[in-house]
């Protein structure tokens, strides 16, 4: 009878996707799990004592065909404390291939390459919801895939890169296709209400909703075929840019935004500020006149605002990392990470990485984060200064391999050296900080046998530890 009743739900299950049903408040039926299904042969995720959850690196999708006995298993993985890795499914045998985790305050979504549940049957469910309990479901019945958005672009924050962004209220929203209909860019509350986010008719590039629901996108307009990088609020629009060339944008903690319109012809390259409250936009930064920063040639050589990678904000004090092209000897390029304190909202001060203990101290920034108070985590290429003087000028080149990981203080400017890799032996490409937990994940590359590899930081003692039991691509904290 227990068989009977599971294969039961299973066929209403499998009834339910097939014609996209929903019940009388809208909330999907089929769902990839709800609580009262979950003996269907569906999936739970293991989130008891998870500190973060981890996508598998590994290329192998799901079959279409026949051969559903031969499926690979599920890539999804649960750290532990301690960091120990252990599987992401605690309960069911459905099987999912994750794409990415994008964690909420109370709830986690999936972008799912593929899904396959009871009976190897598959279904379409491109982005699912896990409740703080584990149970899964499907975030839009309707939705055929989550389009990507172009990567060649320039953008400063993690937030809008993606095609799926979380909100401070748990609701999603992800840029896509229905089954039936063209690309959109669509809002599910956490409560699954869905909605349609309305944009003129246009190519979207990236996009960047604000604390008061206003919509900052950056579009090629179909009616003229030009990049625009434009606020919509309401009914009103506003072009912050309208140049075809990167721009990028970042939304500071006074509510305000740093608006750098892009660059054409080498000329007007400038940071802006656009405030929400009253739909203003002035001039904040010229590109002139900054210390260890190029500037405009005759051979074209520019360091230029549109180079900042990354934009922090540190006890209430804005900082760019720029990877502009500085230092040049003969109109010699080379790409070189810096960091400038964005003083008096006016002027970018360069902040050398201080030398730590052994006059140690990093000549090229390859990846910052902020970690806790006046505190970043810096990866980048080393060399050792003879006088240790703040604001030293240091030649920067590449042409060490040593690349060391170091915790800098942007008020003392001291550094502490937390481990070093000669050799280009590790290479950290991702770092992710827990402020719950006061740890960053490491998602990195070990040269020696170029698989991914998994480190931590305990920022508590300054532990560093790496673990190469699974091969991972992204490491993203949910405590």
């Amino acid at each position: 009878m227990k068989n009977l009743i599971t294969i039961l739900l299973t066929l209403t299950l499998l009834i339910s996707c097939n014609t996209n049903k929903k019940d009388d408040s809208g909330m999907l039926l089929l769902g990839l799990l709800t609580a009262s299904a979950i003996n269907t042969g569906l999936f739970r995720l293991n989130l008891t004592n998870a500190q973060a959850l981890g996508v598998g690196n590994s290329s192998t999708g799901l079959s279409t065909g026949s051969s559903a006995r031969s499926l690979p298993s599920n890539n999804l993985y649960s750290i532990q404390p301690g960091g120990v890795i252990t599987s992401g499914v605690s309960e069911g045998s459905g099987t999912f291939r994750v794409e990415k985790v994008y964690p909420g305050k109370n709830s986690v979504y999936l972008s799912l390459i593929g899904v396959r549940i009871a009976g190897g049957r598959q279904t379409f469910c491109p982005l699912a919801k896990a409740e703080s309990d584990g149970y899964v479901s499907c975030v839009d019945p309707d939705l055929r895939r989550i389009l990507p958005l172009p990567s060649s672009l320039n953008r400063v924050d993690p937030k809008n890169n993606d095609p799926i962004q979380v909100d401070t209220n748990d609701g999603v929203y992800y840029y896509g296709e229905k089954v039936f209909g063209s690309p959109l860019l669509y809002y599910a509350t956490s409560s699954g209400v869905i909605t349609t986010i309305e944009l003129p008719p246009t190519d979207l590039q990236y996009y960047y909703i604000t604390s008061g629901q206003e919509k900052i996108v950056s579009h090629v307009q179909k009616s003229d075929s030009v990049r625009y990088l434009s606020v919509f609020s309401g009914n009103n629009r506003i072009d912050l840019s309208n140049l075809s060339t990167n721009t990028w944008i970042f939304q500071r903690a006074n509510g305000k935004y740093l608006v750098n319109p892009g660059l054409e012809a080498f000329v007007d390259d400038v940071i802006k500020e656009y405030d929400p409250s009253n739909n203003s936009v002035i001039n904040k930064i010229e590109a002139s006149g900054i210390p260890n920063y190029d500037t405009f040639n005759t051979a074209s050589f520019a360091g230029r605002l549109q180079d900042i990678r990354k934009i922090l904000e540190i006890g209430g004090v804005t900082y760019f990392f720029s990877d502009h092209e500085s230092c040049h000897t003969g109109h010699l390029r080379r790409q070189l990470g810096n960091l400038y304190r964005y003083t008096g909202d006016t002027t970018l001060e360069w902040l050398g990485i201080g030398s730590d203990n052994n006059n140690q101290t990093i000549k090229s920034i390859e990846l910052i984060e902020a970690v806790g108070v006046n505190k970043v985590l810096v990866w980048g290429y080393t060399t050792v200064t003879t006088n240790g003087t703040e604001g030293a000028t240091i030649t920067q080149t590449k042409s060490d391999s040593n690349l060391s990981l170091i915790l800098f203080d942007v008020i003392t400017r001291s550094s502490t050296t937390l481990a070093t890799y000669t050799g280009d032996s590790i290479k950290i490409s991702k770092i992710e900080y827990s402020p719950g937990l006061n740890i960053a994940y490491l998602t990195a590359i070990d040269t020696n046998t170029n698989k991914s590899i998994t480190g931590r930081v305990e920022l508590s003692n300054n532990a560093v530890s790496f673990t190469r039991t699974v091969e991972l691509n992204q490491v993203a904290p949910i405590k």
